[in-house]
């Protein structure tokens, strides 16, 4: 089982903003594998990716969502839930994993 909405934000950003004014098809990737006791979800595009003009300022009100569901599950769980957002190669494309505990339903 997947925690609703812990994927969505990241894949909605990619759209919204990674797409947005390219001028070549955007590729969206989302891959599920199994590493021991957790779930790993590894969604990558080839959009903008991260510029220096990127505002570093701004603080996502997802971003915080995300962070306290992850907070929140870890601890239920007593595992290790988190994300890391990596940009891609030349400043094209963000890749965002998540790392979750192996949940099933009872």
């Amino acid at each position: 089982m997947i925690p609703s909405m812990l994927i969505q934000p990241f894949i909605e950003n990619s759209i919204l903003h990674g797409f947005s004014g390219i001028d070549y098809p955007g590729k969206l990737l989302i891959r599920f594998s199994q590493e021991a006791a957790q779930l790993s979800v590894k969604i990558s595009d080839n959009g903008k990716g991260f510029t220096a003009q990127t505002d570093k300022t701004h603080v996502s009100r997802a971003s915080q969502i995300i962070e306290d569901r992850l907070y929140l599950l870890a601890k239920q769980y007593r595992s290790k839930a988190n994300y890391r957002i990596d940009s891609g190669e030349e400043g094209k494309g963000v890749t965002a994993v998540i790392s979750l505990p192996i949940i099933t339903q009872s």
